[in-house]
């Protein structure tokens, strides 16, 4: 007869969201969960502290009943991570100049290297500063090893 067949004809319709059998939940209350993803090029513990910092404003606007709270930070393996390295770079210096003290036996021949290699860390870094590249953990892994390589040559 060419006229338009309605779906409530054929089928049974319901007015409603697309799934109701998924919920989110927080601490054994209902919660709506918000992911913040950084993009390929972005500094992940510079965007979680970004985020951190604009959470105050959103707590603001939000109803006092309601609250925000943080449920995954990927930013504290990475600090952790980076804080180890570090730890292990000042510990091959100081092991470095032990080692060479021992073995020359001389304060004069000890100071040479004790100079160099933070002049040279510091000298990387600046570089490192200066065509953009970021400190990360292969960075300062690769620091780490060519302390032992100043000394060496």
């Amino acid at each position: 007869n060419g006229r338009p067949v309605r779906l409530g004809e054929v089928t049974r319709v319901i007015d409603s969201v697309e799934t109701t059998t998924t919920a989110s939940w927080y601490d054994g209350t209902r919660a709506i969960i918000m992911a913040v993803q950084r993009q390929p090029d972005a500094n992940t513990v510079d965007v979680v502290d970004r985020v951190k910092a604009m959470l105050p404003s959103f707590q603001d606007q939000m109803p006092a009943a309601a609250s925000i709270r943080l449920l995954n930070d990927r930013s504290t393996s990475i600090r952790e991570a980076v804080d180890d390295v570090q730890f292990t770079l000042l510990l091959t210096i100081a092991l470095v100049v032990m080692v060479i003290f021992l073995f020359l036996r001389r304060v004069t021949a000890t100071i040479i290297p004790a100079v160099a290699v933070p002049i040279s860390l510091i000298a990387t870094l600046g570089a490192m500063f200066l065509f953009g590249f970021s400190i990360d953990n292969i960075s300062l892994m690769g620091l780490t090893l060519a302390v032992g390589l100043v000394v060496d040559d």
